[in-house]
């Protein structure tokens, strides 16, 4: 009997490719097809379907750490109360979910623009 390929276990902290330059901190969705065994991936843009979450910057090209599992300290957009359920806004920032796939839920109110999120 064959058995199911397997790219990442645990995937929880995996490596993906940026397109385009990504920041620290922020949500990123799948852009392209995986390159060898790395997903390839850009800043979400509002109410995403996140794919994880950038562990640091990265340049166009780039390999780098993204966090798929765990609470962070996210970039945050616009007023966060602890316990909003949250969403991925512009640029790939955290935001209350309204609309759209839900990435976590806030574990502390947004400020100085930061939220820390439990991502789901």
């Amino acid at each position: 009997m064959a058995s199911t390929p397997m790219h990442f276990t645990p995937a929880t902290n995996i490596t993906g490719k940026a397109q385009g330059d990504i920041a620290q901190g922020t949500f990123v969705v799948i852009a392209a097809d995986m390159e060898g065994r790395n997903p390839v991936v850009k800043a979400a843009t509002a109410d995403a379907d996140a794919f994880g979450v950038a562990a640091h910057d990265a340049k166009d090209g780039e390999h780098f750490a993204i966090y798929r599992l765990g609470v962070y300290e996210l970039v945050a957009s616009g007023a966060i109360a602890a316990g909003d359920k949250i969403s991925t806004a512009a640029g790939g920032k955290a935001k209350k979910a309204t609309d759209g796939p839900v990435a976590g839920v806030a574990v502390t109110k947004a400020a100085n623009g930061t939220v820390t999120v439990a991502l789901n």
